[in-house]
């Protein structure tokens, strides 16, 4: 994302799995790291 991840951008996806729009949503693991784990290479 070219920029280090904030403590908002944490609380936009809490936000997301509080809200109806996350219902169906369930035992998921969701990543905030800006895809920084997909840019790692071992």
């Amino acid at each position: 994302m070219g920029r280090l991840g904030t403590p908002d951008d944490c609380g936009k996806v809490v936000l997301f799995l509080v809200s109806d729009l996350a219902g169906f949503v369930t035992g998921e693991s969701i990543g905030v790291d800006g895809g920084l784990c997909e840019a790692i290479r071992y």
